[in-house]
């Protein structure tokens, strides 16, 4: 296998822990601010406020965002670890988080109708992950777990061993 980490892998790798931390840090922060205004809404239905469903409602929208982006952050976190280690794993884990990040913030544009430029900027480092894990031929060769892709059995190996 080809485990030689280029300073893209390297960057990548610090950029994907530092995203991660902070993702886990504001999945935290937005499942526990969630769960208090589903509280909160739900003492407004015991006292009779009308609003105070749809504010429910709101809270436990944000436990559920909150959740998925501890998972997503956990992903990306463990994912940038394993970039760093070149191993094959963190192609499944950052693909999963780019993948979850897209699905995200599609449904907030669809469901929420909230977007704009803080979409776009959130669709850009699941971009990047996808491009160096699909369209960059080094990461394909050294994340890949065939193995033909890191010249095993191929004729190019056979062509450096009886060089050697």
């Amino acid at each position: 296998m080809d485990t030689k980490r280029t300073t893209s892998m390297t960057v990548i790798g610090v950029i994907s822990i530092v995203f991660g931390s902070l993702g886990l840090v504001g999945g935290v922060f937005t499942t526990l601010a969630g769960g208090a205004i589903a509280a909160l809404g739900s003492a407004g239905t015991a006292s009779g406020a009308q609003e105070a469903g749809q504010v429910t409602g709101l809270g436990l929208g944000a436990v559920v965002i909150g959740v998925v982006g501890i998972i997503a952050a956990v992903a990306l976190l463990v994912g940038g670890i394993g970039i760093l280690k070149v191993r094959p794993w963190a192609r499944t884990l950052c693909l999963g988080y780019a993948g979850l990040s897209v699905a995200t913030k599609a449904s907030a544009l669809f469901l929420l109708g909230t977007g704009g430029i803080g979409l776009v900027i959130g669709l850009i480092y699941p971009g990047v992950l996808l491009y160096f894990f699909f369209a960059n031929e080094k990461w394909k060769r050294a994340f890949s777990t065939s193995p033909l892709s890191h010249g095993f059995g191929s004729d190019e190996s056979l062509d450096h061993r009886a060089a050697a």
